[in-house]
């Protein structure tokens, strides 16, 4: 791998594990792509959420060989296509 893709490549965070207390079912539910995309969790399609997990572009988990997210990681996935506006946090 060149020096460049090695600079231009992803980094991700390690996931820290959450309070058990604070689980709850809603959090530990996984949602399968055609289950985000019926329900407009995110604004894709179930093909692209399948393309990008299978590049490993985005987080998902693949239990037992199927793809499904959880709340959490669809969250992270909404967040890292976020925009941030020109000029947001420079001095005027």
């Amino acid at each position: 791998m060149s020096t460049l893709a090695k600079a231009t490549r992803r980094t991700r965070k390690k996931p820290t594990a959450p309070d058990p207390g604070s689980l709850t079912e809603a959090a530990l539910r996984h949602y399968t792509a055609e289950e985000i995309e019926e329900l407009r969790l995110l604004p894709c399609k179930a093909s692209w959420l399948k393309r990008k997990a299978y590049a490993r572009e985005i987080p998902f988990n693949g239990t037992a060989g199927k793809l499904t997210w959880r709340l959490d990681q669809i969250l992270e996935i909404s967040r890292e296509f976020d925009s941030i506006p020109v000029g947001v946090g420079r001095a005027a």
